[in-house]
């Protein structure tokens, strides 16, 4: 369970009889009424503020000085007994149901797309070059600026069901403001001085209306028939200059990440590895696109399928018999114990008897030997399963799950079950195929696709036939709440310019030499002392270092293995060059 914190009891509940107060209103109620709180040790014990002000501020709604009270290290309780105890802080408590934690919060909402698109229309609609830092300066202020907000956030086209609930989850969620104001920013800095933001579009389904005049969105390269959703907004500018004059539409990919040295940056793609929608389901369907290179992606669902039928295996043979009883319950094996009839005492077979006993020794040799008989009959159904078939060999995965996902993934990198592990030949099939030189350029071409919206450049490249443009931006906004409160960072804004002037000119020649490295002294989850229960690898073209890619599960394992990008720091620093053009919207 999680522990509580002062970013929590500032959001309001999205459910039940306190819905759309914040949760700090919990805090109080069960304070008052020395109701017991439940600790991260498991006890309950009723709380106190030392400080009776600090009751008092909370009372007050001033989310100012709520902040500042568990600031950092502030220790504002004591336990509210006869002996006292020293003081702590609030995260010595959990966050249970009544805090929002579990199912108490109701669904959860991300309502940075939706608040990024809301504050680009406030300010750009106006022709300002940013967010007037009076909107954030103290959480106060924060508070009145979000819920003015929530009302702008009503006229973005937005085509989702959840708008209004979405637009809620807007109260309280300053950490996702801060990011949010970092973003848009990142895009209203280039908004020209002639130019106003006249529509947001938070995309989905606007993409084939808008797009549709420009190519054929349905019938897309990486994509398929489905959708091509290739940013999370899109901004219609209209400009006053008369020498531009066209309406532009400026499509914005829009990321967020923390303000700490050490946060990683945000995922630039999350692509399916096979499965129907997968890339290398894509790219091995048609040989044209691999030279030739045949590839059976049923042999890596027949390997994935082993792989985890031989972990079950393993639980059910493992030395300790904690973790095969576990495996077994989980599993619902029978132990035998139901299966043999238990030993009664008789007027002829008295309790302790000598024939008592030997009944109950081969009583035990029974249950055993049904124990042993119920594991072998559940693997040789199961084995059936390890197929070349998705879906069948996906019965193994669905039991496998059953061991609890933090043990699959253990059992990823070798570390799972104790004293028994498996090799991950799965990962090891996996990487093989993706390290195939047949494979290695046309999955780099199309992930760097994917990534940088190359492919649009050549899709739209008659968007001057109409009066209006088209053009595309990856804005990363950077922001957080913290003691002092909301800190926002620069965006980190590539404009479709920079991208493509750098990536067309590697992509469209024909000598251009591509390479997926694993990095240095990293360790794949099929090698000796895995780094991760995860495959890495460095996409070069050429020279560049230009994306790092992870292969992992981002949950269970039931569902596919996805490919995950990330922009190197030293290609970002290229594309963000003080001698790359700036895009003036």
């Amino acid at each position: 369970m999680a522990q509580l914190s002062v970013k929590e009891i500032l959001k309001p509940f999205n459910k039940g009889e306190m819905i759309g107060k914040e949760r700090y209103h919990m805090l109080i109620k069960k304070i008052e009424n020395k109701e017991p709180f439940v600790f991260s040790t498991g006890e309950l014990n009723p709380i106190r503020f030392e400080n009776d002000a600090d009751l008092k501020s909370l009372k007050s709604d001033n989310v100012e000085k709520i902040n500042s009270i568990f600031a950092g290290s502030s220790k504002p309780f004591v336990l509210d007994t006869e002996e006292g105890s020293s003081p702590f802080g609030i995260r010595r408590l959990e966050k249970t149901e009544e805090f929002g934690g579990g199912t108490g919060g109701g669904k959860k909402i991300d309502p940075h797309e939706l608040m990024t698109a809301a504050l680009i229309l406030k300010y750009g609609s106006q022709g300002k070059r940013s967010v007037p830092t009076g909107d954030y300066t103290n959480l106060n202020k924060a508070k009145s600026a979000i819920k003015d907000l929530q009302s702008v956030a009503r006229s973005i086209v937005y085509t989702s069901g959840n708008k209004q609930e979405t637009i809620n989850a807007f109260a309280g969620d300053y950490q996702n403001y801060g990011k949010a104001v970092s973003a848009a920013d990142g895009f209203l800095t280039d908004l020209g001085s002639n130019s106003k933001v006249s529509r947001v579009h938070a995309t989905g389904k606007q993409w084939l209306k808008i797009l549709s005049k420009y190519f054929a969105v349905n019938r897309h390269e990486y994509f398929g028939n489905k959708d091509y959703n290739s940013s999370d907004l899109i901004v219609e500018v209209s400009r006053q200059d008369r020498s531009r004059g066209r309406k532009l539409f400026v499509g914005i990919s829009l990321k967020k990440k923390g303000i700490g040295k050490t946060e990683a940056s945000p995922t630039i793609i999350n692509k399916t590895v096979i499965g129907e929608n997968g890339l290398l389901s894509f790219l091995l369907g048609d040989e044209s696109r691999t030279g030739g290179f045949k590839a059976s992606l049923g042999d890596l669902y027949r390997s994935r399928g082993q792989f985890f039928y031989d972990v079950i295996q393993a639980g059910l043979e493992a030395e300790d018999p904690k973790t095969r009883e576990f495996t077994m319950r989980k599993l619902s094996i029978s132990n035998g114990e139901k299966d043999v009839k238990a030993v009664t005492a008789t007027t002829t077979m008295k309790t302790g008897s000598p024939a008592y006993k030997r009944a109950e020794e081969e009583r035990i040799k029974k249950v055993e030997k049904k124990k042993l008989e119920n594991i072998t009959s559940y693997l040789t159904k199961l084995k059936r399963s390890i197929s070349t078939n998705r879906t069948i060999s996906g019965k193994v995965l669905e039991q496998a799950q059953k061991l609890d996902q933090a043990n699959m993934t253990a059992a990823l990198r070798g570390k799972w079950p104790p004293k028994k592990p498996v090799y991950n030949q799965y990962f090891f099939d996996m990487d093989a195929l993706i390290t195939n030189p047949k494979i290695v350029k046309p999955l780099s071409i199309a992930i760097l696709n994917i990534m940088f919206k190359v492919d649009l450049k050549r899709l739209i490249q008659d968007r001057g036939r109409y009066s209006e443009e088209f053009v595309f931006t990856l804005v990363t906004g950077s922001g957080d709440l913290e003691n002092s409160g909301i800190t926002v960072k620069p965006a980190e804004v590539i404009p479709e310019a920079n991208s493509t002037t750098v990536l067309m000119e590697l992509i469209s020649n024909p000598l251009t030499i591509y390479k997926l490295e694993k990095p240095k002294n990293y360790r794949q989850a099929f090698e000796r002392n895995p780094d991760g229960a995860k495959l890495k690898y460095n996409l070069f073209a050429n020279t560049e270092n230009i994306a790092l890619l992870e292969i992992r599960y981002k949950g269970s394992i039931t569902a596919e293995p996805q490919f995950q990008a990330y922009i190197t720091p030293t290609f970002s620093k290229l594309l963000t060059a003080p001698t790359m053009p700036r895009s003036v919207y």
